[in-house]
């Protein structure tokens, strides 16, 4: 199918669709190179190259997949639920949780996008998603766009783009 997108990896056949429609959607609409941010049960980030290249990305585990593992494995540390923290430095066992899950995402896409910069010697666009994205993305510092509607989107531009 035409995705208007190039892979460049080894066995491009194992990547999440996904990955390359939340990716396709980007390289049709923004600057590149560009790093598009999927946060949900994984947090998954992917580079898409000038010329509208996917070269690869990083996955994480998604903020609440962190969260359940912890409470799961240390019995004195309670399900929480998400919000946007209101500071960092957490004053009891549920703030402080928090604050690892939303505020640790929120760090970590930070470093890594400031690691894909420096590894392709060029800022990137950041296009933040998914379902945890709403959390997290207040407290991103990188410059970003947040667009809830990403996967639908690239799902709507593929289709067209294959109309016969």
């Amino acid at each position: 199918s035409n995705m208007g997108l190039a892979i460049d990896l080894p066995e491009p056949e194992k990547v999440g669709q996904d990955r390359l429609v939340d990716s396709a959607w980007v390289a049709a609409h923004f600057a590149l190179p560009a790093v598009t941010a999927d946060l949900g049960t994984a947090t998954t980030l992917n580079v898409i190259r000038e010329g509208g290249v996917f070269c690869g990305g990083v996955i994480a585990a998604g903020v609440d997949t962190g969260l359940q593992a912890l409470a799961e494995r240390a019995a004195q540390l309670p399900p929480i639920a998400l919000c946007v923290p209101e500071r960092i430095i957490g004053r009891n066992t549920a703030e402080s949780m928090l604050s690892g899950a939303v505020a640790g995402t929120a760090a970590m896409l930070d470093g890594i996008v400031r690691e894909i910069e420096q590894e392709l010697g060029k800022p990137v666009t950041l296009v933040i998603t998914g379902g945890m994205a709403k959390y997290v993305e207040p407290l991103v510092r990188h410059p970003h766009t947040y667009d809830p509607e990403l996967l639908l989107k690239g799902l709507a531009l593929l289709y067209e783009k294959n109309q016969i």
